[in-house]
């Protein structure tokens, strides 16, 4: 029976619909290397071409294999997503099983990227793609969205492949396709020899219209596959409850990411599912902030359960003036205490533009000048810094726009204002009076950040730092390989290891770890990414 599936598979004369986006490929001496495929062209990455050059394979394959899915650095987020979808010459070394492209796609559907990872999976010749890739392919363009494509995945495969899941998709094609009759012979010859899926048989009941609403087996669905998720977005049934990050296996949570982008997306679920499943792509640097911010304003008073919508939907409902400022301050305080600083302050900065904080006290200015700057907006952040210097005796107002002044000289990569003797004395001073056991600590952060975007250290500041231990911050595992990478010019192997520095290793301060890691990139001439970076360690260590 299961060898009629695939004659019935086979048979199926339909056409093939094209993979959406562009695909890069690479040529290389000798012809195509299928472990060079990618999805971004080196220039369009910002990347070198030859960012692989000394690196191994294999060592590079288990960096990237040992990436969690949920990254916390927008920055390294965004550099992660560059630097495992660019078209490259591959590392050196023999050939690693799953081979060099399927590990980065692997990567990129966990992080959340499905589309990138299914561009660069169908740049692969067909002829080169295992049948693993195939399901790794198959499931990333569900997930983007992209029907069409996993259609065709599945009828170059369905005839000659044992697993289940291209036949399973075929035959929704067919339901999708109007054809009903081919869905349900199908689904016939399919429900022997897959008797643990009932969800989907009672889902591909409702798409030929055998049945009209869900049955049980939908009901009690926990962790829906990509294809139950397509399904039911095709017939408007909603989607389960989020599965709790804390108790998440790592099979599920390899997929979890880019499941949640498509929660987000889908009418058909519940306002508060929406927003969590936003929140949570958000976090984890993977989704559109344009549309979290529409989906934020039109549902966040409807979703009670999520809070970083409430406050954004009473910072975009307050007046303007002191009150609209206190509320996005309150929602950057809210983004902070979820992790997500970075993805609270991309949403919120359109609205940040027009205000002033001179009515709203120093405190606050700071936190909005920080939420500017950490959404690449220094020049409007400078605005900020003026305002500050016009509040005259405003309690704490110098303090304020000491600590502001060395923020946006870290963004911009050069001092917007001296930061000479003086300067400096004045800035040790700020973070003493804020909490004086912490300023060593403080001190030494920035020595270490304003090397890293290239800016001199005063000796006031270096002598301040001298009195913070450092031998703790940073695993000496992780922090050797990321500095003897970057100083060999290894441009993606200096990526992974500050991604392990930063999202793997626990030993030691993370705002320290990033500082290193800003360091690193810098090194290697990712001059942007370091600086952004280093805003990051700096918001993160409260400077």
């Amino acid at each position: 029976k299961f060898l009629l599936v695939l004659t019935f598979a086979a048979g199926v004369s339909a056409h093939a619909s094209a993979q959406s986006g562009i695909v890069r490929t690479l040529q290389l001496d000798g012809g195509f290397d299928p472990a060079a495929a990618g999805a971004i062209d080196p220039s369009d990455a910002d990347l070198a071409a030859n960012l692989w050059r000394g690196a191994d394979r294999a060592d590079m394959a288990r960096l990237i294999a040992g990436l969690p899915a949920r990254l916390q650095s927008a920055t390294l987020a965004d550099l992660a997503r560059r630097t495992l979808a660019v078209a490259a010459k591959p590392p050196q070394g023999a050939k690693t099983a799953p081979g060099f492209a399927e590990t980065r796609a692997e990567a990129l559907l966990a992080i959340g990227q499905a589309d990138l990872a299914s561009r660069l999976l169908a740049g692969i010749p067909k002829s080169s793609r295992s049948e693993a890739a195939d399901v790794l392919l198959l499931n990333a363009s569900l997930l983007a969205r992209d029907n069409a494509g996993a259609c065709a995945v599945a009828r170059g495969r369905a005839a000659t492949s044992g697993a289940l899941i291209f036949a399973k998709m075929l035959t929704v094609c067919e339901a999708l396709s109007g054809d009903t009759a081919r869905a349900e012979l199908g689904a016939g010859l399919l429900a022997e020899q897959d008797p643990n899926d009932p969800a989907f048989f009672e889902l591909l009941d409702m798409m030929t219209g055998a049945v009209s609403a869900p049955g049980r087996a939908v009901a009690a669905l926990k962790v829906p596959s990509p294809l139950h998720l397509s399904m039911m977005r095709a017939l408007s049934v909603p989607p389960p409850a989020l599965p709790p990050l804390d108790a998440m296996p790592a099979e599920i949570a390899r997929l979890q990411v880019a499941k949640e982008q498509m929660i987000a997306a889908d009418p058909s679920a519940s306002p508060t599912i929406r927003m969590e499943a936003a929140w949570r792509a958000l976090r984890a640097g993977a989704a559109d902030y344009e549309q979290s911010r529409q989906l934020f304003f039109a549902l966040g008073g409807k979703a009670p359960g999520g809070s970083v919508a409430r406050h954004y939907a009473a910072a975009a409902a307050a007046n303007d003036g002191p009150d609209k400022t206190i509320a996005l301050a309150r929602l950057l305080l809210a983004g902070q205490s979820d992790g997500g600083y970075s993805a609270a302050a991309e949403l919120v900065h359109p609205m940040l533009r027009d205000l002033l904080a001179l009515a709203s006290g120093p405190d606050i200015a700071l936190r909005i000048g920080r939420g500017l700057l950490t959404a690449g907006e220094p020049k409007v952040a400078m605005n900020w810094l003026r305002s500050l210097d016009g509040a005259g005796k405003v309690p704490g107002a110098l303090n304020a726009a000491a600590r502001l002044a060395a923020l946006i000289s870290l963004a911009e990569g050069q001092d917007v204002r001296p930061f000479d003797g003086p300067r400096a004395v004045l800035w040790i001073a700020a973070v003493n009076g804020q909490d004086a056991a912490s300023a060593p600590a403080k001190a030494a952060l920035m020595a270490k950040l304003r090397r890293a975007v290239g800016l001199p250290v005063p000796l006031s500041l270096a002598g301040a730092a001298q009195a913070y231990a450092t031998g703790s911050d940073s695993s000496v595992l992780g922090l050797l390989p990321l500095q003897t990478a970057s100083a060999d010019k290894r441009i993606g192997e200096t990526v992974l290891r500050a991604l392990h520095l930063v999202e793997v290793d626990t030993v030691g301060n993370r705002a320290h770890r990033l500082a290193e890691a800003a360091q690193a990139l810098s090194t290697v001439g990712l001059y942007e990414d370091a600086r952004f970076l280093a805003l990051e360690a700096a918001v993160e260590g409260d400077l």
